[in-house]
C-alpha cells in the first residue's frame, strides 16, 4: 500500500494523502493524526507560508471489514441526473439503499466524512495565503469547507464524487453533490483556473456565473462523471463521439445546427434528444444577467482562453458570442458532436484537440488535453485507431492526403484543416 503522509513538497506545497499505511488504520484517525501535527503552535508560522494544498487518495473506512457486503444485491441501475431528493445534511450523503446492513453502514461513513470534514476545516482556517487547492480524495468536499477557504484563492479542482468506499471501485451507488452547495464558488473573485469534475448532475448555471465573476480565469475544466445518453431522432443523423466527427471530416464544409437542445438554461440535454450534459448557451446568458457584469468583465465577454470538456453534447450555438478570447477547446472522453462548429473569426485562432485528432504540427493530444507535437524534420510514424481502422503514414505530403474508403484526412502542419464537419458560422442565436 502507497506510504501515507502529509509532506511538504515544496517551500509553499502540502500534499496529503488520506490513505492508511498501516493496515487496518482507517483515514479518519490517520487525518486526524496528520492535522493535529499540522497545526501544532510550532508549525503554525510554516502554514501560513503555504500557497498549494493537494489531498487525494481513497478513503477506508473504521468500517471496512464489515463493508463486505454481495454488491449483486445492490446493483443500482438507474441514473441520478438531479439533486431533487439529496440531502440537505451539511456534509455529504449517499442516496437511498436496500437493507438494514448497507444502510447502517453508510450511516456509519457519513459521520465519519462530518468529523473529518471538520477537521479538514481546521486545517484550512490556518492557510491565509492559499492559492491553489486540489480536492479529489475519497473524502467528499463538503459546503462547511467554503468558509474557511481563504478569498485570494486562485485555481481551483474539486472532484465531486460521493461514493461509499466499498463500492469506490465499480461507482455504482454515489450521491449527488447539491448544486446550491457549489453556489459559494461564486463569491470568490481572483480565480485563474477552475476545474469541477466527478459531475452527475449539471452545475453549469453556477459555474459559468462563478467564470464571469472572476475576469482573470483563463481556464475551465468540466468533466462529467458519465456518458450522455443520446436519443436517435428520425429527422437528423446519430451524434457521433467529437474525436471521430473532428478526424473523418475534416477540411469539409457543412452546416451549423442551431436549433437549442437544451432545458431551460439548466445544462441538461432536452429529453426529446437524450439525457446528459449539453453546453448551455442559455445558461451562458442567464449567468451572465446573474453576475450583473457589476466591477467585472466589460460588454459581458467570457475571459476564458481553454475550455475542457468531458461528457457533453456540444453544439455551435455557444460559441456564437463572447468567445473572443478563446484559444483552445480540449474534447475529452465521451464528447459528442451535436452540429459543433466555431464562429469564423475563431476558426483560424482556435486550436480544437480530442483524443485522437491530428492538428497542426501533428499534435497528438494526451490525457489531459496536453499535446506532444512533432517537428516538421521528424520521421513521422502515426498511428491512430478509428473502429477497426489503423493508419500508418510516413513522409506525409505537403497537399492533403485523403485516404481511399475512410474519409480520413491528414494534412502537414502548414496546411491546417477545418477543425469541425460543421464549420459555417451559426445562423441567428
Amino acid at each position: 500500500m502507497a506510504m501515507s503522509y502529509i509532506r511538504r513538497s515544496s517551500e509553499d506545497a502540502f500534499i496529503m494523502l488520506v490513505d492508511t499505511a498501516s493496515p487496518g488504520r482507517p483515514s479518519l484517525q490517520h487525518l486526524n493524526t496528520l492535522v493535529t501535527e499540522a497545526l501544532d503552535s510550532r508549525c503554525e508560522p510554516e502554514l501560513s507560508q503555504v500557497t498549494h494544498l493537494r489531498i487525494y487518495g481513497k478513503w477506508v473506512s473504521e468500517n471496512d471489514e464489515a463493508l463486505q457486503v454481495d454488491d449483486t444485491l445492490h446493483v443500482r441501475e438507474d441514473r441520478a441526473r438531479s439533486d431533487s431528493g439529496a440531502s440537505e445534511a451539511d456534509y455529504p450523503r449517499l442516496g437511498p439503499d436496500t437493507g438494514d446492513k448497507r444502510e447502517a453502514l453508510d450511516v456509519k461513513t457519513e459521520k465519519e466524512w462530518a468529523r473529518a470534514i471538520k477537521i479538514m476545516k481546521k486545517l484550512l482556517e490556518k492557510l491565509p495565503n492559499l492559492r491553489e487547492l486540489e480536492w479529489t480524495a475519497g473524502l467528499p468536499f463538503a459546503k462547511k469547507l467554503w468558509p474557511a477557504i481563504t478569498p485570494k484563492l486562485e485555481h481551483l479542482t474539486l472532484d465531486l464524487t460521493i461514493c461509499s468506499p466499498q463500492q469506490a471501485e465499480s461507482l455504482r451507488r454515489q450521491g449527488v453533490f447539491q448544486a446550491a452547495h457549489l453556489k459559494p464558488l461564486c463569491d470568490f473573485r481572483g480565480l485563474k483556473s477552475l476545474t469541477i469534475q466527478g459531475m452527475l448532475g449539471s452545475y453549469q448555471p453556477i459555474i459559468w456565473e462563478a467564470v464571469f465573476r472572476n475576469p482573470a480565469m483563463h481556464t475551465l475544466e468540466m468533466r462529467m462523471a458519465q456518458e450522455p445518453i443520446c436519443r436517435k431522432r428520425e429527422d437528423q443523423e446519430e451524434w457521433p463521439k467529437m474525436e471521430y466527427s473532428l478526424m473523418m471530416n475534416a477540411g469539409e464544409e457543412g452546416t451549423a445546427h442551431t436549433e437549442y437542445r437544451g432545458q431551460d438554461g439548466t445544462g441538461n440535454l432536452h429529453h426529446k434528444e437524450g439525457h446528459g450534459e449539453y453546453l448551455d448557451v442559455v445558461a451562458i446568458r442567464k449567468a451572465r444577467i446573474a453576475a450583473n457584469l457589476v466591477d467585472t468583465i466589460e460588454g459581458g465577454i467570457l475571459p476564458l482562453c481553454v475550455i475542457r470538456l468531458q461528457g457533453f453534447v456540444v453544439d455551435a450555438l455557444p460559441f456564437a458570442y463572447g468567445f473572443k478570447n478563446l484559444e483552445q477547446i480540449d474534447f475529452l472522453d465521451n464528447c459528442f458532436d451535436a452540429g459543433f462548429a466555431l464562429p469564423e473569426d475563431l476558426r483560424e485562432k482556435v486550436k480544437v484537440t480530442t483524443q485522437v485528432t491530428l492538428f497542426r504540427g501533428f499534435d497528438i493530444p494526451g490525457e489531459a488535453g496536453a499535446s506532444k507535437v512533432f517537428d516538421n524534420e521528424d520521421l513521422r510514424v502515426i498511428t491512430e485507431e478509428v473502429g477497426e481502422l489503423s493508419v500508418k503514414t510516413r513522409s506525409v505530403p505537403k497537399n492533403l492526403n485523403k485516404l481511399a474508403g475512410t474519409g480520413m484526412t491528414l494534412t502537414t502542419p502548414d496546411k491546417r484543416p477545418q477543425l469541425s464537419s460543421r464549420n459555417s458560422s451559426p445562423g441567428g442565436v
